[in-house]
């Protein structure tokens, strides 16, 4: 049985996540969330026993909040993920990063991975720095590192004020107003991500 830790088992994604992992007797699952402490402190993640792998999902998402609150989007994000390496560097332990879509109005739909990298907010600056990071982290302490960069999730019981949430509940309304027509975005359901996260720990 390998342990598995997943920072951030209480969020949207977590708790999907720990849902279908939980069924797999191979993985024992080391919850992490908000009650362990603070993810960009030391003393956080030293109270978490030896991984072979960290799903790091721990994360402050919503970009409209990045504007008002980049200190807090830099020192969980990009702080927090460097604690999440050094952990992982100390117990010689795989890290799977979840990244986030970094290319702003796309050209073209779907986006390829290897679309043309746009920073346009707070928020995916944070990420794009993680990202940075764990490549460092990677090359130069032969951390195994696999970085995922999802598009926007979408599913149940996610937070009302994200985008297909919101939708939902002005449809219901039978009132919908869409300030900006020209924005593309590739969607993925969270069951399809939750995949994608189980099939990047072989």
């Amino acid at each position: 049985m390998s342990n598995i830790v997943i920072s951030g088992s209480n969020g949207f994604i977590g708790k999907h996540l720990v849902s279908k992992l939980s069924r797999n007797k191979k993985y024992k699952l080391i919850k992490m969330n908000r009650d362990l402490g603070d993810i960009s402190r030391e003393k956080t993640w030293k109270k978490l026993p030896k991984a072979k792998i960290l799903i790091h999902l721990a994360a402050k998402t919503f970009v409209p909040d990045s504007w008002n609150n980049p200190k807090e989007f830099f020192e969980t994000n990009i702080l927090g993920t460097l604690m999440a390496l050094e952990y992982c560097r100390l117990n010689k332990s795989k890290i799977i990063f979840l990244s986030s879509y970094l290319y702003g109005n796309a050209d073209k739909l779907p986006t390829n991975e290897n679309a043309k990298i746009k920073i346009e907010n707070p928020y995916s600056l944070t990420k794009k720095t993680a990202e940075n990071i764990c490549e460092f982290y990677s090359k130069k302490y032969g951390i195994k590192v696999v970085i995922l960069r999802p598009s926007n999730a979408y599913g149940p019981n996610q937070k009302k004020n994200f985008l297909i949430p919101d939708i939902i509940k002005k449809l219901k309304r039978k009132k919908v107003i869409v300030n900006n027509i020209r924005i593309k975005r590739d969607l993925i359901y969270v069951s399809d991500l939750v995949e994608a996260i189980t099939k990047s720990l072989l």
